[in-house]
């Protein structure tokens, strides 16, 4: 046992000594592959007790960003991994090449088209449901989980009025066609 006042992480030594190493390219809050239905949640991103339920940021390089949070409502479990409650990350990138997929996705999520950028902080995304896709994405040897697409989904209507039967996107341009596919 190590003595937590002998070190400035604290109890935490304890913990880190227990714990496994993660296998090469795995990530935090990766979800498996697949179709999901949720809804937009908040969270507490600074550990404050202050609840959000979308972040606006800008990265060092510039770029601007808006995320979602997505909380899963289905499916339960996709294989062995526990995926309802999941919160999935989505981060639109705010760029001129961008705005068009902005535009068709989060007219998806509200039923409508937006009408300005500034109002991306004005409305209240927690409760606005989707429907979305995963996909693992490789970068610079780390894999995460993507959003692939978006879709309208609403749990009173009894499902997705875009999807198809077999789980995937009505249009190919939904799921995100090579050239549609851009990182947001």
């Amino acid at each position: 046992m190590t003595h937590p006042e002998n070190s400035e992480f604290g109890d935490f030594e304890d913990e880190f000594q227990k714990s496994k190493k993660a296998a090469p390219g795995a990530g935090i809050d990766r979800l498996p592959e697949g179709l999901y239905k949720g809804v937009c949640t908040s969270v507490d991103m600074e550990g404050d007790g202050k609840l959000v339920d979308h972040d606006i940021f800008t990265t060092g390089s510039g770029t601007r960003g808006f995320k979602l949070f997505f909380e899963i409502l289905e499916p339960e479990k996709v294989k062995d991994v526990k995926t309802k409650g999941e919160i999935h990350e989505h981060v639109f990138w705010i760029t001129n090449r961008t705005f068009e997929y902005l535009k068709r996705d989060i007219a998806s999520i509200l039923g409508r088209d937006l009408k300005s950028l500034s109002e991306l902080k004005t409305i209240q995304w927690a409760g606005k449901t989707l429907e979305f896709g995963v996909k693992d994405e490789t970068y610079q040897g780390f894999t995460r989980s993507r959003t692939t697409f978006i879709n309208a989904w609403s749990p009173t209507k009894g499902g997705s009025k875009d999807a198809q039967k077999d789980g995937q996107p009505a249009s190919a341009g939904a799921a995100g066609n090579k050239e549609d596919n851009v990182d947001f």
